[in-house]
Formats: C-alpha cells, structure tokens, sequence
C-alpha cells in the first residue's frame, strides 16, 4: 500500500485486529512462566539437580514446541508421508534435474 500511495481503509484494521489488553495477558503468562521455572531451576541446583532438570526442561520444550496436527487433507512436506506418496506442486525432484541435464547436452 506504501508503492501506490493508499492508505489500508481502517474498518479492515479493526476488524483483524487483536484487543491490546490479549497482547498483554499473553505476554504476562509467558513472563510468569520463565519466573517460575527460573525459581524451580534455582530450587534444583540447590539440590545439584539443576543440569537433569534444565536437559528434560529443554526436551520438553521441543516437545511441547512440534506444533499442532495437520488435518487429513493437508499434504505433508515430505512425499514419503502423504498417500500414495504425493509430492506438492513445484517440488524439484531428481527426475527434473535428470531431464534439465539431458536438453543441456
């Protein structure tokens, strides 16, 4: 909108925008989380636990990080995955390289 000098008209803003006071609680919850287990980590090293505790920490946080499930009809990245082996459109596969090989010769 910059490039043609339009503004964005401000109904659309409102409609998609997120209310300050949500931005706020989730940022209060994330900053209450690492208070939290920053004071537990403190409690186990007291206890000279404090590298078991922070190596499960960070494999659960992986975990916990993989992200949601797909639905069925959404195609996975990786062919190998999908039905019947299903690539996405516009994946490069060896056959377009063999073939790109062979009109250069």
């Amino acid at each position: 909108w910059c490039l043609m000098g339009k503004k964005p008209s401000s109904t659309h803003q409102n409609a998609s925008a997120i209310p300050r006071y949500a931005e706020y609680i989730d940022l209060a919850i994330i900053v209450m989380s690492v208070i939290v287990w920053l004071l537990c980590w403190a409690l186990f090293i007291q206890f000279e636990f404090g590298l078991v505790f922070f190596s499960i920490s960070l494999i659960a946080f992986i975990f916990l990080s993989l992200g949601k499930r797909r639905s069925s009809r959404e195609l996975s990245a990786y062919s190998v995955f999908n039905p019947d082996c299903r690539r996405l459109p516009g994946t490069l596969t060896g056959e377009h390289v063999d073939k790109g090989i062979k009109l250069q010769i």
